[in-house]
């Protein structure tokens, strides 16, 4: 659209203004004062299904600022005379959505994913790859043949699997299909080295995909195909790893595929010699609090550790006791 906005973040956005626009449909944006922003939000807040809260904390927060910023427009634009959400009776609100949090794998349930998937030769290279390198999912469909240094043991992380988007002048989407776009951020992009039973792994997916999958082989193609194209989409393959787990004799119904990445992001901040530049570089984050939670977490654990530790200390024969 030229907003220098990614597709997917306008999608979000469209989705957040959707809920807006339903509520108030029978009304002109006009009539629409700060109590009744505050009666939507308290029905967002209150929204269930299937017997939990729909909307998470970042939903309503999306919907804030997408439903503030069209205000501020019409006010710009002399539509309106003030923005109602410039207003002290404004109510933030808070949601009521319990948040699950992403967890590291154990090495159990690691020990469990691999039993579970290994038999998949189309799946499994992929998965192995995001829990070696820490890479995001789209990261991983994206990569080309190019972007592997097989010599020096490095890999090119600068595309993502994404979608393109087309979109109305009324704002709505038309039509959407897969493409390869810039990583997440486009600042995301980066060279990893990568240790040689990585480069080992990918040698022998190239000696295997041609018998499982319809996998190219030039330098512009992606690494990872399947057996029904030369690529994937990300739902399809999260798809395919869920699907697999549920038909296994695992116990594991689905895995979150980020939390391969979360469990390279914890592992590598329990390394003495790690510090948070160490994971910036490896995950292509670009703020250092991003990093810094990891790093965070680890030192909670280890002075809860601590803490046992001294009380054993204590325990005997210690001053303290």
């Amino acid at each position: 659209m030229g907003s220098g906005i990614s597709d997917r973040t306008i999608e979000n956005y469209s989705y957040a203004l959707k809920h807006f626009q339903e509520y108030f449909s029978s009304k002109r944006i006009g009539m629409v004062d700060t109590d009744e922003i505050n009666r939507f939000f308290a029905w967002m807040v209150n929204f269930m299904e299937n017997g939990t809260y729909k909307y998470s904390q970042v939903t309503l927060d999306r919907t804030v600022y997408i439903v503030g910023r069209m205000f501020s427009r019409a006010v710009r634009k002399e539509y309106l005379p003030s923005n109602p959400m410039n207003n002290e009776e404004f109510k933030t609100p808070r949601s009521k959505k319990k948040t699950v949090e992403i967890t590291a794998l154990s090495s159990e349930e690691i020990s469990i994913l691999k039993s579970a998937l290994m038999a998949n030769k189309v799946v499994y290279p992929v998965v192995a790859l995001m829990s070696a390198t820490g890479m995001r999912t789209q990261e991983a469909l994206g990569l080309q043949w190019g972007d592997i240094d097989f010599e020096n043991a490095a890999i090119h992380i600068q595309r993502a699997v994404t979608e393109e988007i087309a979109w109305d002048s009324h704002g709505n989407k038309i039509s959407a299909k897969i493409i390869l776009g810039p990583t997440k951020n486009g600042s995301s992009e980066r060279k990893i080295a990568v240790p040689e039973r990585v480069i080992n792994l990918l040698r022998q997916w190239r000696e295997t995909a041609p018998l499982v999958s319809k996998t190219q082989f030039g330098a512009n193609n992606c690494i990872f195909g399947n057996s029904k194209g030369s690529s994937w989409t990300y739902a399809g393959f999260r798809s395919s790893v869920n699907r697999m787990l549920k038909n296994s004799d695992s116990g594991v119904d689905s895995l979150r595929l980020h939390r391969l990445r979360h469990t390279v992001a914890t592992m590598l901040s329990n390394e003495p010699d790690s510090n948070v530049f160490n994971i910036m570089q490896l995950l292509g984050h670009t703020q250092i609090k991003t990093a810094q939670k990891y790093i965070d977490n680890q030192t909670k654990e280890r002075a809860e550790k601590n803490r046992e530790l001294l009380g054993r200390l204590s325990a005997n024969g210690g001053l303290c006791g």
